[in-house]
């Protein structure tokens, strides 16, 4: 998406309308909602797996929509670490926009 990727690479100041409907999408999926509502209410890292337990959904679905997220900065990596499986991995809430200094 040409919109994301110039955002990504600091070219615009502001997303495109392009890219905040692709946005307004992703978070429109129930999965994704409740991820992020159960990361926002939780305040603590949570897997793919932790995930799946609290919300009773599959976890490969979860870990789909995380890896969603993820592309869009909705959620980032808790722990440089990563586990030794990726339903393993722990996610937040991205709290702030990072600016790459551009």
């Amino acid at each position: 998406m040409q919109g994301q990727d110039d955002f990504e690479n600091g070219k615009d100041e502001h997303p495109s309308d392009a890219w905040l409907a692709s946005v307004a999408r992703l978070l429109l999926h129930p999965v994704q909602l409740h991820i992020a509502d159960t990361l926002w209410r939780e305040d603590r890292p949570l897997s793919a797996r932790d995930l799946a337990a609290i919300l009773q959904v599959d976890a490969d679905t979860i870990a789909y929509q995380l890896r969603r997220l993820r592309r869009f900065r909705v959620v980032t990596y808790a722990d440089a670490k990563l586990a030794q499986h990726p339903l393993d991995v722990k996610y937040e809430l991205v709290k702030e926009p990072q600016s790459d200094g551009r």
